[in-house]
């Protein structure tokens, strides 16, 4: 699988069911490489927020000083788009923007 985990299967194929088991097991450890938010499906808002809640944190920045949230701004604004659309990302930014993003 090189590399990738389970997680990273049901996210890549937008399995929330299976996510939703996962991350109901003891000991699963969500801060893995590729980082999850990193390869999860934008459009997938319910998704993103189940991640973001586990855990993750969309202000962690990669190794080219962006971070998830950055990204998210980008796909907002309409500077990135999904095949030539613009992608709703509203629902995300609100949510984190609530101060809903766990503590370290």
């Amino acid at each position: 699988m090189n590399g990738r985990t389970a997680l990273h299967s049901c996210i890549s194929t937008n399995n929330c069911e299976m996510l939703d088991f996962l991350l109901e097991l003891p000991n699963i450890d969500i801060h893995i490489q590729p980082n999850l938010l990193e390869i999860a499906d934008v459009t997938n808002n319910l998704l993103i927020i189940k991640l973001i809640k586990s855990g993750l944190n969309p202000f962690e920045k990669d190794d080219s000083g962006y971070s998830f949230y950055d990204v998210l701004k980008e796909y907002n604004d309409g500077i990135i788009t999904k095949g030539g659309e613009k992608v709703n990302v509203k629902p995300i930014l609100d949510f984190i923007n609530q101060g809903n993003v766990p503590k370290d």
